[in-house]
């Protein structure tokens, strides 16, 4: 259900879409004519820059080696977290398991009617 909402969403923007697009073609005039041709036009600018390499050498040497940085310390604090976590969990999941199994019980009235050979709490010859 969970993929089903973005999926529907997603299928009624695209069908959106191509019911305004043919719409406008059907007009055989644009909306917002100006703004969407500025719009392209610094589409193709940063199209030529990030394909032709027109920053300075300079500036792309000092944004790789910034984002080199921030990933390696977003990567680090995730590190941490995980090792801070780590402790109060393994020792919450061995407490849980000691004391499941210092306390035997006998197998509910439930489990008891549904397999007989489980009436005295031991399993069958060829049970797991």
């Amino acid at each position: 259900m969970l993929g089903f909402i973005p999926f529907i969403t997603g299928l009624i923007g695209i069908t959106a879409f191509v019911l305004f697009r043919l719409w406008e073609a059907q007009r055989t005039e644009r909306f917002f004519e100006q703004a969407r041709k500025s719009l392209d036009s610094v589409a193709e600018r940063l199209y030529r820059v990030m394909v032709f390499g027109e920053i300075p050498r300079h500036y792309r040497t000092k944004t790789a080696t910034v984002l080199r940085f921030f990933s390696h310390h977003a990567i680090h604090t995730a590190v941490l977290a995980l090792r801070s976590i780590e402790r109060p969990l393994t020792r919450m999941s061995h407490r849980m398991r000691m004391s499941s199994s210092e306390s035997k019980q006998e197998p509910s009235d439930f489990l008891k009617t549904i397999t007989p050979d489980k009436k005295d709490g031991k399993s069958g010859v060829d049970s797991v």
